[in-house]
């Protein structure tokens, strides 16, 4: 049986997989861009749990940062789509 921790960190690592597929199809790029999706703990008073940050790096280093006030696992399409 997998420890719990273990059994976490290979959801989260699925679910910020699964964001990164989403954010590339919306792109329409492919691998041309460098996609990052991070969860963290969210610290500021109204927020509580979890936040998904995400990171886009182009080819010629235009970066956009954005964060999503809920956890990777929450994150749909149609989250992914009001950003861009």
């Amino acid at each position: 049986m997998l420890n719990k921790s273990v059994r976490d960190a290979s959801r989260t690592f699925w679910h910020v997989q699964r964001v990164k597929r989403m954010i590339r199809g919306h792109l329409g790029r492919g691998a041309q861009c460098l996609v990052s999706v991070q969860q963290a703990y969210c610290s500021d008073p109204g927020c509580e749990g979890f936040l998904t940050e995400i990171r886009i790096v182009q080819l010629g280093f235009q970066e956009m940062r954005t964060t999503l006030h809920k956890p990777v696992a929450d994150v749909s399409e149609g989250d992914i789509a009001a950003i861009f």
